[in-house]
Parts: structure tokens; sequence; C-alpha cells
């Protein structure tokens, strides 16, 4: 199911920075719920490259110098082109569930490195939606290697225990990127609405 993703959308209109090249998303996904998603729309208006670097594992230090501590959860990293349902996920390297340390942490308790890195160096102006989720709990479009966002999750996310849900990713790019719309916000919000009320009713 997709829980608090509301909450989690509202929290991105207040990103901790907006320098001309990077964009620092904090939050929360639902500690009772591993399969919470985040989904943030990402606007280009010219073809730049794409670096998307979570924290949430191994911690780190932002692009803006603020320190992120380890001991989160596992995440993954999904870029759609285009928004709302209708996303389409282009390929395999629009996806990244463990990426290199460096640039990422390893978590000093476990050694492991399982943040994720998502690096495009050509991306083509236009329209694309940032999903993050819990390892385990991919797109199901990325499962099947094509697809919409609207398909939905495959729902096997996990957090460790205590659940520790908390993340931190930035967005850098060599281009000048703008905040996201609130207008924009508000339709992913809605759309998840929607997602989670088709997801309670599978359910039920």
């Amino acid at each position: 199911t997709i829980a608090f993703i509301g909450l989690n959308l509202m929290l991105a209109l207040m990103p901790f920075s907006a320098g001309a090249a990077v964009l620092t998303y904090p939050g929360t996904l639902n500690p009772l719920n591993p399969n919470d998603v985040f989904m943030v729309p990402l606007e280009l208006f010219t073809t730049t490259s794409v670096t998307i670097q979570t924290y949430s594992y191994g911690g780190g230090v932002t692009h803006d110098g603020a320190i992120v501590p380890s001991g989160s959860f596992d995440p993954t990293i999904t870029l759609f082109t285009g928004s709302g349902p209708a996303a389409i996920f282009p390929s395999d390297n629009f996806f990244n569930d463990d990426g290199t340390c460096p640039p990422a942490n390893a978590d000093p308790g476990t050694s492991l490195c399982l943040d994720s890195v998502l690096y495009l160096p050509n991306l083509q102006a236009g329209s694309y939606t940032i999903v993050l989720t819990v390892s385990g709990n991919i797109p199901l479009a990325v499962a099947a290697g094509s697809g919409t966002l609207g398909e939905g999750f495959t729902e096997g996310g996990l957090y460790d225990e205590p659940p520790v849900s908390s993340y931190v990713f930035d967005v850098v790019t060599s281009a000048a990127i703008p905040e996201p719309a609130t207008t924009t916000l508000f339709s992913l919000a809605a759309f998840s609405l929607f997602a989670w009320k088709r997801a309670t009713q599978r359910q039920a």
C-alpha cells in the first residue's frame, strides 16, 4: 500500500536548499509501513547531467553541508519520465538499488554499501518523477523492465529492527533546476491517494 505519501509530498515543498544545481530532500516514510513511497517531480529545461544520491543507510554529508547520520533503511531510487499514473519507466539505467562507495558511504556498523546513486549523464529536457522506496518495494515497471508508475509496486519492503524510516537525498544537475511547483506536488498527492485507495480495495 501507499500511505503517508501526501505528508511526504508536503515536505517536498520545503527542501533544505535550492541552489542553482542542487535540491536536497529530507523526510520520513511511515515507520509502520515499509511499502510507503515518496515521489517528487523534477523539471529540466535543458539537457543536463543528473545525479541522485541517497544518504539514508550509510549517512554522509549533503551538498549543502548537512550531516546525515547512518542507520536508516536501504533505499531505491527510480526516475520516471512524465508525471502521474502514465509516467513511463524508460530503461534499467533509470533505477538504482545499491550504488558504489564512494560516492555513497558504507554503514559503519554493517560495512555494507546500500545507498542508491543514480547517475544519468545526458538527460533531456522534460518532466520527470523521482520515486524513493525501501528496497524490496520497487515499482512493478522496474520489475518488468518497462511500464508505468500507475501499475504500482511490488510491496516487498522491509525495515531493519527497530524500524528507522528517515531519508535524505540530493538531486544534483549541471544546469539550473527549479523547485517543484506547488500545483505539481498537489497533482502527485492526488495520484498517491488514488493509488492508496486502489491498493486498499485490492486487499478488501
